[in-house]
């Protein structure tokens, strides 16, 4: 790869630069490892290209936490079945996002884990450059953004299938570097990277014909085998629960208000459990008929707009007999495997509800949440929650949720 001196750059952009030389901006170059040169010296090259755009990055792009978030919520199960898959457009854009700061910080990494070095050595390698040794990577990436350029300029379709070969040979996966990685300065740009590398050998298999691996089997978790997560495993966990046609049930141990919220800023609709037993038979403010037609509403938002539908249980584990009935919600609402069958489904929403409906089965979902821990989630709900034997229970390891 041939890299460009800098140096030839017009004299208006020279003249923009001398007006951005100050203390701040001198300060901010240091800080970015980019000394700032006055133009037209000869005693060096000239680097206000890169300064130029580091000027640019500090005033628009995101921060690099903000993105990371981002960037891990849309490859998400649940966005990738709203959104669909990532293209190799898209993750160009999620790469254009890191700054040059932390491109040039994964160039300072000494000891890279093996996913965060097959990621920089497989774009080496997109780049046709023979030497992936993770000196020859840290060269490349004390270039910052414009290595990154490079990169999202290179035409992906022109890659070789022995280049292609020495790719998928680096065993790239994104989830794995957010979840083995290092947490510090640097974790952006391998993620996006890693991402971008993915979708380019992804596109190319399919240009030149190279079949897809089989998919591995699909990992079983029942009432009997509940599976234990993470809070940053619970979007994958969902998207298992999905494939398996099995509602989750989502063991909080004492934390539930923490994923209502998480969930709430999905435009999840709750019913609450805690909420039906209070007004119907504690308070006795509405009727038993009046809080069932109000539940199904609730179902009815869900399914119209394409939005999750909550159920909240908390501490609770009422009786359902009274509102998965006629002139309320099937029993169906809680086996997955059924719940989206037109026959079901449409006993809920009556037909001058179907105005402005856009129903959206790839994003709409049932899960159930209990703030009980897995015990006695075990010992109360079952025989209490309908289809209680085809739940996906799902515990989120309480240290992990904060």
């Amino acid at each position: 790869r041939a890299i460009v001196r800098r140096g030839t750059e017009p004299a208006d952009l020279g003249e923009r630069m001398r007006k951005r030389n100050t203390m701040g901006a001198s300060i901010r170059m240091a800080i970015m490892g980019v000394e700032k040169r006055q133009f037209g010296r000869d005693d060096g090259f000239s680097t206000m290209s890169i300064e130029d755009e580091i000027y640019k990055n500090e005033q628009k792009l995101p921060s690099v936490e903000l993105s990371l978030e981002h960037l891990r919520l849309r490859c998400g199960g649940v966005a990738m079945a709203a959104q669909g898959e990532v293209g190799v457009e898209e993750a160009k854009r999620w790469l254009k996002k890191a700054p040059h700061k932390d491109v040039v910080a994964l160039g300072s990494w000494t000891d890279p884990p093996p996913c965060v070095l097959e990621v920089v050595q497989a774009a080496l390698t997109y780049l046709c450059d023979s030497d992936t040794s993770w000196e020859n990577c840290v060269c490349s990436l004390r270039q910052g953004r414009g290595f990154t350029r490079e990169v999202i300029e290179f035409q992906h379709l022109r890659i070789t299938r022995k280049n292609l070969e020495k790719m998928m040979a680096c065993s790239l996966d994104m989830h794995r570097v957010l979840t083995q990685a290092p947490k510090r300065d640097g974790l952006y740009t391998a993620v996006s990277l890693c991402l971008l590398m993915e979708c380019i050998i992804l596109e190319n298999k399919v240009r030149l014909g190279i079949p897809a691996p089989p998919p591995p089997p699909p990992v079983e978790f029942t009432p009997e085998q509940p599976r234990i997560v993470q809070f940053r495993q619970l979007l994958p966990a969902l998207e298992g629960a999905q494939e398996l046609q099995r509602t989750p049930l989502l063991v909080c141990n004492g934390k539930e208000d923490i994923i209502c919220t998480f969930f709430s800023y999905m435009c999840a609709v709750a019913i609450d459990a805690k909420e039906l037993i209070n007004e119907v038979l504690v308070k006795k403010t509405i009727s038993l008929e009046d809080m069932r037609d109000k539940v199904r509403q609730k179902a009815v938002k869900a399914l119209k707009y394409g939005r999750p539908l909550h159920i909240r249980l908390s501490t609770a584990s009422p009786d359902w007999s009274g509102y998965c009935c006629e002139g309320g919600l099937p029993l169906e609402v809680f086996a997955a495997a059924k719940w989206k069958t037109q026959e079901v489904w449409s006993q809920v929403v009556r037909p001058q509800e179907l105005d402005g409906a856009c129903f959206n089965f790839d994003s709409h979902f049932v899960f159930v949440t209990s703030d009980l821990d897995l015990p006695r989630v075990q010992q109360h709900l079952k025989g209490r929650l309908p289809y209680y034997d085809a739940l996906a229970i799902i515990d989120i390891a309480p240290d992990s949720i904060h």
